[in-house]
């Protein structure tokens, strides 16, 4: 009986072991994709963004029972806000918070697209994986960073060996939550149903559906049960459409050439993969792969995405394509032709990141203004702020209020959304934000005007600031300086 019993035991260990190693074997390209992504994205620590502090500012507003829509105008999704909100409430609300979230998933995205890859072509996926965290750090910023995520995860779905009811319902449930993200993710949901489609023709697109549509119902449910799911519609629905329409098919045009110098050699690959498809296309799906970088075309000029960030779902399928395109060409001449070019490949999309966007980057990486921070504080809590008080920082990023632990006075506190002719805010908000008498006033750098600035909110600043504000400090720093209100009437 103990030597069955002894038998027994090793059978178990022996089967322990055998799942083990392929875990073990399988974990490792992530494990060293999570290191690269890391590594590349240290010269953008401290890099700030333009939308860097707002979203820091509407999570921890939502940490302390704030809602976003409600306590905060956007017209971005819940979805990665929950996610840095949760990041926050575990190690605080600050732009390395935001920084840990957006790298760790880029590494989830540059590893979802490892996986669609490394089925077909094993070196192209380890130059595909490579290059995506690069492309996507100087194309998007953390939002999109987590959107992408979501989305590749999907696409990895649909290209996986799994059945196709699961294939399905992963991938939907995928692009759903990256919907909760941004609304045009529907628009990849018909990519993915292309190609669930084309590998099977019993796929359970009711499944994909249904799927999708979880998360985002889990939103709206929540806010309807709170009593705010008209704040949802106006902000995510009504002005997100409102906002596309007014931006100019030569903004579409200019961020797309700009965006397009890092892939100026896939704009040559692509076109001899097209022609050439018949001939790879035995062990690589060319065809769903030009589909679904068409489909994301079509997105792009149906949504109007004249900013850099609408950019960002193209690069996936741009890198699949050419990455899977040389290496299957160059694989019969052996190896070292193959390997030799991947690597020129990868070489020129590298130069032509850094001669766009990569070197602006890399000069700004210490644009926030810690030191102008510091002096804000110090003078503000000179004045002992109240658990009651609210700062307006007129023309900047909202560092102040997340440095002071002091929220807006309104729901409108992007810069762009109160200095800019923007949908649903503009002006009436900048109004709305001195009419409710913030204690204290920020306005940096006062002689800049933004380029979007009309005459008449300058005139609204200085007569609100005139009438109601003395002046207490002005603060210089290195990178910029600052004038600090207090309301003289409360």
């Amino acid at each position: 009986m103990t030597s069955t019993m002894g038998n027994a035991s090793a059978d178990v260990v022996s089967r322990s072991l055998d799942l083990a190693t392929p875990l073990r074997e399988a974990m490792l390209p992530y494990m060293a994709i999570l290191a690269w992504t890391c590594l590349v994205s240290l010269p953008t620590l401290r890099f700030d963004d333009a939308d860097d502090a707002f979203f820091v500012e509407v999570a921890h507003l939502w940490t302390q029972g704030h809602a976003p829509f409600v306590a905060a105008f956007d017209v971005k999704g819940l979805g990665f806000y929950a996610i840095l909100a949760l990041a926050e409430q575990a190690i605080g609300a600050s732009l390395l918070t935001m920084k840990i979230v957006e790298a760790l998933f880029l590494a989830i995205g540059a590893a979802a697209l490892y996986r669609i890859a490394a089925k077909y072509d094993r070196a192209a996926a380890v130059l595909a994986a490579a290059l995506y965290p690069i492309l996507t750090i100087i194309s998007c910023d953390a939002a999109y960073a987590v959107m992408n995520a979501f989305l590749l995860v999907a696409f990895a779905c649909a290209f996986s060996e799994a059945s196709p009811r699961a294939r399905a319902l992963y991938a939907g449930l995928a692009v759903g939550v990256a919907c909760t993200v941004k609304q045009t993710c529907a628009i990849d949901g018909l990519a993915l149903m292309y190609i669930l489609g084309s590998r099977d023709r019993k796929a359970s697109l009711a499944s994909f559906i249904v799927a999708a549509t979880l998360a985002p119902l889990a939103f709206v449910a929540g806010y309807a049960l709170s009593g705010h799911l008209g704040d949802l519609t106006r902000d995510f629905v009504v002005t997100a459409l409102n906002r596309e329409s007014i931006v100019p098919w030569s903004a579409v045009f200019g961020h797309f050439v700009e965006w397009m110098t890092p892939f100026a050699v896939v704009a040559v690959v692509a076109p001899l993969a097209l022609l050439q498809r018949q001939q790879i296309s035995a062990a690589v799906p060319m065809r769903a792969l030009f589909v679904w970088l068409a489909i994301e075309g079509i997105g792009l000029v149906a949504q109007r995405g004249g900013y850099r960030t609408s950019m960002a779902p193209l690069i996936a399928p741009m890198l699949l394509i050419a990455a899977l395109f040389i290496s299957a060409t160059y694989a019969v001449e052996g190896r070292v032709k193959q390997r030799a070019a991947l690597s020129i490949f990868g070489l020129f999309v590298v130069c032509g990141a850094m001669l766009g966007y990569g070197a602006t980057i890399l000069r700004k990486m210490t644009i926030i203004d810690t030191d102008g921070l510091r002096q804000i504080a110090g003078v503000v809590e000179a004045t002992r702020p109240r658990g009651d008080d609210r700062l307006f920082v007129v023309n900047g990023r909202v560092w102040p209020n997340i440095a002071l632990n002091l929220p807006p006075p309104t729901p409108f506190f992007h810069f762009e959304h109160v200095m800019c002719e923007f949908p649903g805010a503009g002006l009436p908000a900048l109004v709305a934000n001195f009419e409710a008498r913030p204690r204290y006033v920020v306005f940096e750098t006062p002689n800049r005007r933004l380029t979007c600035e009309p005459e008449a909110f300058a005139r609204e600043i200085g007569s609100a600031l005139a009438a109601d504000y003395r002046l207490v400090s002005t603060v210089r720093s290195e990178l910029s300086n600052y004038q600090i209100f207090e309301i003289v009437r409360p």
